[in-house]
């Protein structure tokens, strides 16, 4: 078995410490550097992990599931309950191992902070969230809740536990295994209908009985469009010559939508050294359809002048639309144009402006504002101008999926089939969180873990 990797390989004992620790910068060669493009022709910062590990090597460390209703749109084999003994599988949940929804054993550490180590302001904000009348949660991964609670956390400390340190690693001795760090793939190659190896960037050509894509939402359209695979037209239109004509690769992408309120702060609320998180509160929006399609999460910023603010992650988790991935060029090194609609459909405007709300309510109650009026300044604004600030303040959230959807035997909007066979093509599946149908109410990391062993499982079945 071999393991490509566009960018670098470190074994665990070998990592910078960006890689190793939580709240680090992370830069090329360690991330793609990608743009999305919003309404209003702004350009959002899209972050990625390049390197072997993916996105798990540089994520905020969060380890939220999914919720039993973020299923209900996959197809038979992949709802909650045949998804349910992958979670538990991968995880080793430090405080409720012993729940009947919950594994003891995994490769994933999961663990929270509890609540009388909460740092003074994240306490503050878990209970002026309980003072509105929002229900304590002390399990966000516990099926059918709401609320606001500890942070579940794939750590050790402050170190992050990714998907290669926890499976990789263990296995890197193995005879049958070889990875390679530095090895950008061009494309697959293609014989008589199936894949039988890739072609590297600098032209090498690897044969292989069978390939396994896992190069994530924003990586594996442009890996299928250059080998033929996608819309034929686009195709045609980049000089690629059509092998399969799979127009949903690219499409579909969804992902969550961020603003941020943010307020002075008193200092002696927030004492240096502290973790970065430590609660989040899972709400819905006012008039919603969708439960649960607000995240709200406490953190601390510093301007220049050295003054603390107390910021608040407003997360729109379900939102109407689609976005989409598409060549630019042929060329394996250009960057994909990434179209990002969401802002700029009213409804998703709506929830963010009542979220944006939410959040200053929860200021105004905890009590640790040094400007008291601050939170005024949003719960005084109409909502035209809280629509013009999300338009012009928003940003991505990085948890984008649907982009190789996964789909029935036969769907016309899907790239892979419940197998995580790519539809026309032999011998090539993928399997990453690219093929998640819907984002899902939460960040994408145990799901893209769940989503591997769910692949495992099928492939040796």
């Amino acid at each position: 078995m071999l393991l490509l990797e566009a960018g670098p390989d470190h074994r665990e004992a070998e990592l910078p410490d960006a890689l190793r620790r939580l709240g680090q910068p992370i830069a090329w060669p360690y991330e793609w550097g990608e743009r999305a493009r919003s309404i209003r022709g702004r350009e959002l910062a899209y972050l990625r992990g390049r390197g072997v590990g993916g996105s798990s090597r540089v994520n905020g460390g969060v380890a939220l599931r999914p919720e039993p209703l973020d299923f209900e749109a996959w197809p038979a084999g992949w709802r909650w309950q045949e998804m349910l003994p992958h979670f538990r599988r991968l995880e080793r949940d430090l405080d409720f191992g012993d729940a009947p929804w919950h594994g003891d054993s995994g490769p994933i550490p999961v663990q929270r902070s509890p609540l009388a180590e909460h740092l003074p302001y994240q306490r503050a904000f878990h209970d002026a969230c309980v003072k509105l009348g929002l229900p304590a949660c002390a399990d966000h991964n516990a099926p059918d809740t709401t609320g606001v609670g500890p942070v579940p956390m794939n750590r050790i400390g402050d170190r992050r536990v990714s998907s290669a340190g926890a499976y990789l690693e263990p296995a890197r001795e193995r005879s049958n295994l070889a990875v390679r760090g530095d090895a950008l793939v061009h494309r697959i190659s293609i014989e008589s209908g199936r894949a039988v190896g890739v072609e590297l960037a600098n032209g090498e050509r690897l044969r292989a009985g069978e390939v396994w894509l896992c190069a994530g939402v924003i990586q594996n359209p442009g890996l299928l469009w250059r080998s033929g695979i996608g819309p034929a037209d686009a195709l045609r239109a980049l000089g690629i010559e059509p092998r399969v004509e799979l127009p949903a690769v690219g499409r579909h992408w969804t992902d969550h939508t961020v603003v941020t309120f943010a307020c002075p702060i008193d200092p002696g609320a927030a004492p240096r050294g502290g973790p970065p998180l430590q609660s989040i509160l899972r709400a819905t929006a006012p008039g919603s359809a969708e439960p649960n399609d607000l995240q709200l999460t406490p953190w601390l910023e510093r301007n220049a002048e050295g003054q603390l603010a107390l910021c608040i992650s407003v997360s729109l988790q379900r939102p109407e639309g689609s976005g989409s991935i598409a060549l630019a060029s042929a060329d394996p090194a250009a960057r994909p144009r990434l179209e990002w609609p969401y802002a700029g459909i009213p409804d998703n405007v709506r929830r963010l402006r009542e979220g944006w709300r939410l959040a200053a309510r929860i200021a105004q109650a905890s009590g640790i504002c040094s400007d008291a009026s601050a939170p005024g300044h949003i719960l005084d604004a109409s909502d035209a101008e809280l629509d013009e600030r999300v338009a012009l303040e928003h940003a991505a959230f990085y948890h984008g999926v649907g982009s190789c959807r996964l789909g029935a035997p036969g769907a016309r909007d899907a790239v892979v089939d419940p197998d995580c066979r790519v539809r026309g093509v032999a011998g090539l599946r993928i399997a990453d969180a690219s093929i998640a149908p819907q984002v899902p109410r939460t960040n994408t990391n145990l799901l893209a873990i769940a989503i591997a062993e769910r692949a495992a499982a099928l492939a040796i079945a």
